[in-house]
């Protein structure tokens, strides 16, 4: 066994950490093409992919938030977002 492995929880709370000290990356725009999406009453999931790599994010936006878009996530559409 190796001598440091980390919990997953270890493993999430750490990059959340890094990600937290950042300032950059407190809130950051990314622009991707929705390769998928995934309707949930909680939300709606989708992933944001570059279209000429194997680049991926998952995303979510909460039920509370999907009423102020003007229009939902489609397959194949380019995003711009804001990431928090």
């Amino acid at each position: 066994m190796p001598e440091l492995a980390l919990s997953v929880t270890g493993l999430t709370e750490y990059i959340q950490e890094l990600l937290e000290q950042d300032e950059q990356l407190l809130r950051v725009w990314v622009i991707g093409e929705v390769s998928s999406t995934n309707r949930h009453r909680s939300g709606m999931f989708f992933t944001l992919q570059d279209p000429d790599s194997k680049a991926s994010i998952q995303c979510v936006t909460w039920s509370s938030q999907l009423s102020k878009l003007s229009q939902l996530p489609t397959t194949g559409e380019q995003l711009l977002v804001l990431g928090s």
